[in-house]
């Protein structure tokens, strides 16, 4: 009996996340180096200023 083996490496070429994302349920803004935006306001993609948590970086209302 043969048996298939699926193996799952990383795939670090894909590089970092950016911009706005949704992050087990949350969401959460990235810059363009990939580091997490927290305690500041940014411009959103749709076109209104966003406020994020200065601890955890989650979108406050």
């Amino acid at each position: 009996m043969t048996q298939n083996l699926m193996i799952l490496v990383p795939n670090f070429s894909i590089g970092a996340v950016t911009g706005e994302q949704i992050i087990r349920g949350k969401k959460m803004c990235f810059m363009s180096d990939g580091i997490q935006v927290k305690g500041k306001s940014v411009l959103g993609s749709d076109g209104k200023y966003h406020y994020y948590d200065a601890n955890s970086g989650v979108e406050l209302s």
